[in-house]
């Protein structure tokens, strides 16, 4: 087939594209040719990223890798006036560039040892680090320019003290290798106050545990604010970086923590915080005591203890002259302070919570107050049975204390006089029917009914006096009936009383 000059656009193949992704770049440092030659050729442009390359008229580029850039390549090639076209993509795998100097490890585990993993210093050293370095290192330096096998160092190997390292960079490309020196030493420990540290708790309350809070030592190990502190129940722990603990801490016994104290500046360190446990002694002698509210008492802690502070400031082991009310004192044992409380009570006062009449006996009910009690019906002669005989007919008073004598209590009873006649001759004997000593009771009602049941009188605003009179009319001498109801105070038990009365007047 015949074809006009120019008409016809034909492919030069100029090779397979030089790609990293194909394990075939160009080593930067080296040099590479592209090679467009052609049989009846009259001319050659070359390009690159789409740019006419000028004087680069010969069938062969020469591309030297140390200073070109990744791009594409291509040619025209003019044959008898028909154009064939070639193109290539090239990358350059570039040299690594390597930071050498000095290499800080921390020995996390403060064991004076570091387990060194290589591959974590490889991007570290190589800035422009990628998967076709292959970073190789040795104690030696013949050994990392020959690639000595079996002598390079591998992850877990342990750092000691400062040491010299060489890094041999091998490509997977097939390029030169590259070669370096590092050192490698032990990081500095974040610095502190103190290693170890001893503290005395006190269990003040006696409750056999005390609360702690960790966190409150941190200015005793370190003055950095920015320091991170982390607790543990052992240093071992602390070493290890395992099982932390919460800063809020109650211990029963003695106890060794581990503190973790690590810094953005410097590698970890750890400290030792031992909390030694102690307990106050407690008073048996001082106890509560019971007086009279306007008595005054004496407090005795007991002797044995190192120092004494009362709440009325007083510093000895007893207080005197010390009245109702709460009292407490510091007591110093073994190095620690125990609070002990103790209340001076008012004693309470006894209480009378029934008589109990009968005829002419009483028998007195009471509670309350510090037995035994002692009796009386005139406060003047006490005895200690509950019972009296014999008591006259009338209004009457009961006179009780307790043992401690603080107050005499006091209670009216009655022993009721029921009568029977009353005769209104003026002469001021049993002129009337007077119940006027009922006023102790509740609920009193007196009525007084002649024979025929007409009601002749009946009590009302506390008055319990008849006088044998109807509205002021005397009534005539005759037997009448009367109805008694009061209600018991103390008991609430109603009491009634039915009788007959003989009224006798002159006429």
């Amino acid at each position: 087939v015949f074809l006009k000059a120019g008409s016809f656009v034909g492919k030069k193949d100029l090779g397979p594209d030089l790609l990293i992704s194909t394990n075939n770049p160009v080593c930067e440092g080296s040099s590479k040719i592209l090679d467009a030659t052609t049989a009846g050729a009259t001319s050659y442009q070359w390009f690159k990223n789409g740019i006419s390359i000028s004087r680069a008229t010969q069938p062969q580029l020469s591309i030297p890798g140390v200073t070109a850039s990744n791009g594409n390549y291509g040619v025209e090639v003019n044959v008898g006036g028909c154009i064939l076209t070639g193109s290539v993509q090239i990358e350059i795998q570039e040299k690594p560039s390597l930071n050498l100097g000095t290499y800080s490890l921390c020995d996390d585990n403060l064991s004076g040892s570091v387990p060194v993993d290589f591959s974590n210093l490889d991007s570290q050293i190589i800035s422009n680090f990628n998967t076709a370095y292959i970073p190789k290192y040795y104690l030696k330096k013949s050994d990392a320019q020959a690639g000595t096998p079996g002598t390079e160092l591998q992850n877990g190997w342990l750092l000691t003290t400062d040491t010299p390292i060489y890094i041999r960079i091998e490509s997977a490309f097939g390029c030169n290798p590259e070669y370096g020196e590092i050192i490698l030493k032990i990081g500095n420990k974040t610095p502190l106050i103190t290693n170890s540290l001893s503290d005395d708790v006190c269990d003040n309350d006696r409750d056999g545990n005390i609360s702690i809070n960790l966190k409150n030592y941190q200015t005793r190990f370190t003055s950095s604010a920015q320091a991170n502190v982390t607790f543990y129940n052992s240093p071992q722990d602390a070493r290890n970086k395992v099982n932390p603990i919460s800063e809020n801490q109650i211990i029963s016994n003695s106890k060794v923590f581990g503190i973790r104290i690590e810094s953005l500046s410097a590698c970890p360190n750890v400290a030792t915080l031992s909390l030694n446990f102690k307990s106050p002694r407690k008073s048996d002698d001082l106890e509560d005591k019971v007086i009279c509210s306007n008595a005054t008492t004496s407090l005795d802690a007991g002797p044995g203890f190192d120092s004494y502070t009362w709440s009325t400031g007083e510093t000895t082991p007893e207080i005197n002259n010390v009245g109702v009310g709460e009292y407490w004192v510091d007591l110093g044992s073994n190095g620690c302070i125990y609070r002990q409380t103790v209340k001076v009570s008012a004693a309470t006062l006894p209480q009378i919570i029934n008589i109990d009449i009968s005829g002419n006996t009483a028998t007195v009910f009471v509670t309350g107050g510090l037995q035994p009690y002692e009796y009386s019906l005139d406060n003047i002669t006490f005895q200690n049975s509950n019972v009296f005989t014999h008591i006259p007919r009338g209004l009457q008073k009961i006179y009780v204390r307790d043992a401690k004598k603080c107050q005499t209590v006091e209670k009216e009873f009655l022993i009721i006089n029921l009568i029977n006649v009353i005769t209104p001759n003026g002469d001021g004997i049993n002129d009337v029917l007077d119940y006027s000593d009922l006023r102790i009771k509740d609920n009193i009602s007196l009525q007084i009914f002649d024979r025929f049941g007409t009601l002749v009188f009946t009590s009302k605003d506390n008055h319990f006096i008849w006088d044998g009179k109807l509205s002021g009319r005397t009534l005539p001498t005759a037997n009448y009936w009367y109805v008694l109801n009061w209600t018991e105070p103390d008991t609430q038990i109603p009491i009634s009383y039915k009788g007959r009365i003989l009224l006798k007047n002159r006429n």
